[in-house]
């Protein structure tokens, strides 16, 4: 992209020197600008059309760099408080981090080995066998489930 941006440069410039080479007597074209106020006339000295021409062209550059100085300052703060933001996120996520390793490191040093006889399994109740007969087992039940989803696909 680079070498594109200077052809593309290289030809501007190129273009510019044919024209002011090509139209030299213009350029070099010796006259005054005069200006009649009302009230008093004032002529300027005079000089070449190439220089008028580069004149105006600077003038065109610095008022185009005044316009756009106040959007250079509000950027310029813009990136500043959203640096210092990301610094105090940084900062936040290190703390974070620090936190959790610290509570994992004291989960480590606290826990026991929970040994399976100390884990006693949670007894059910039993059924009288006379609604264990008509109650489907669990099995029946999630295998009955699927069934009625693949029939209303």
């Amino acid at each position: 992209m680079k070498k594109v941006k200077w052809i593309f440069w290289l030809l501007v410039i190129g273009f510019i020197v044919l024209v002011i080479y090509q139209n030299q007597n213009y350029f070099l074209n010796k006259q005054h600008l005069g200006i009649d106020l009302y009230f008093q006339q004032y002529q300027t000295p005079v000089f070449a059309n190439g220089l008028l021409i580069l004149a105006v062209f600077l003038v065109g550059l610095l008022l185009a760099y005044v316009f756009t100085l106040s959007e250079r300052f509000k950027s310029g703060r813009t990136i500043r408080s959203l640096k210092e933001s990301k610094a105090d996120h940084l900062e936040q996520i290190a703390l974070l981090k620090r936190e959790v390793e610290s509570i994992k490191a004291s989960s480590v040093k606290t826990a026991e080995p929970v040994r399976e006889e100390e884990v006693e399994a949670p007894s059910m109740p039993e059924m009288p066998p006379a609604m264990a007969e008509e109650s489907p087992s669990m099995a029946e039940e999630e295998a009955a489930v699927p069934e009625v989803k693949e029939n209303q696909e």
